[in-house]
């Protein structure tokens, strides 16, 4: 808001016919209903800016201050218009209106006010005139065709500029004289084939090869359903090998022998009854056990308590000898 107050204010130094209109709309005005705009209503008219202001009812222009609430906005508002129309409006807000409308209008009036029809107090030559009322222009129909299009195009024409001038203009502001040219892809080339299924023609985009068959969309899927078959040739054998070559050599191969499968051997445990369980201990089944059980217990090496005294008397006699 100080902003607009500012750029409003920087016109001081145009010349007055030459300051051209500038309007601000502001919906739901409540929210932005501070002390700034008390400035912009009283000052920034002489400076052609014309405001637009939307809210719902007259309360909301009344600000929260720590001391209470202040009608310095509502009051401001107030003060600086000179034309008031006036359409049907609730009871506390036709209480304040009445002052304005008095004595043609009550606020009973203003309440049962119709439909299209409006209560004006004009401002002409910088005095207010005599309230009267007046009926509105009901809604305009549809019209059968929409001007859309022409409304866009005019207002384009009159409010817009077109996208060029201002990459140009970016361009010089940037310092790059050339705007980056956008490449546009070559359409892929098509070539004609024959399907090696159906014999119908379709069109790939790889240039044919005439050693490898090509299938249209519905072939190609049928294709791809079956499962590959590799066509043994009447050279090769079961092993895959050619008959009469060798795969490093020009040798004849021999076949090796078929061996028959082997059968594995199982271990048949022997059977034992129920006594011979009974009374054998119990098993365990610890591979801990297992190991120390398999490995032989080492003898422990008694130490010879007397050569063991002789060594350590000799030891001690050579300390004290020295």
């Amino acid at each position: 808001i100080t902003k607009l107050q500012l750029a409003a204010m920087s016109r001081v130094d145009t010349p007055e016919e030459k300051r051209r209109d500038f309007y601000l709309y502001v919906d739901e005005f409540q929210n932005f209903a501070t002390k700034s705009f008390i400035n912009i209503l009283s000052e920034a008219r002489k400076y052609r800016l014309s405001l637009a202001l939307g809210n719902q009812y007259i309360g909301q222009l009344e600000e929260m201050t720590p001391t209470g609430k202040s009608s310095e906005v509502r009051d401001a508002i107030f003060g600086n218009v000179g034309t008031i129309v006036c359409f049907r409006v609730g009871a506390e807000d036709a209480e304040f209106l009445e002052r304005e409308f008095l004595p043609e209008f009550e606020a009973n009036d203003l309440v049962n006010l119709g439909k299209y029809n409006i209560y004006v107090k004009l401002m002409i030559d910088g005095i207010a005139g005599r309230p009267f009322s007046a009926e509105t222009l009901s809604p305009f129909p549809k019209p059968e065709k929409s001007n859309r299009e022409k409304i866009v195009k005019v207002s384009q024409e009159r409010h817009a500029t077109p996208r060029t001038i201002i990459e140009e203009k970016i361009s010089k502001w940037t310092g790059l004289l050339k705007l980056p040219e956008v490449a546009q892809a070559a359409p892929p080339v098509l070539y004609d084939v024959k399907c090696a299924a159906c014999g119908k023609w379709t069109k790939v985009i790889f240039p044919p090869d005439p050693s490898r068959p090509v299938y249209c969309k519905s072939c190609l899927k049928k294709v791809g359903r079956q499962p590959a078959r590799h066509p043994r040739g009447p050279n090769e054998n079961l092993g895959g090998w050619r008959e009469g070559r060798s795969p490093t050599f020009g040798g004849p191969l021999e076949r090796a022998p078929v061996r028959p499968p082997e059968t594995e051997k199982t271990d048949l445990t022997p059977t034992i009854s129920l006594e011979e369980v009974a009374k054998a201990g119990p098993i365990s089944f610890s591979p801990s056990k297992k190991i120390t059980e398999g490995k032989p217990k080492r003898e422990r090496k008694e130490v010879n308590v007397a050569e063991l005294k002789k060594v350590l008397e000799k030891s001690l006699k050579k300390m004290k000898g020295r």
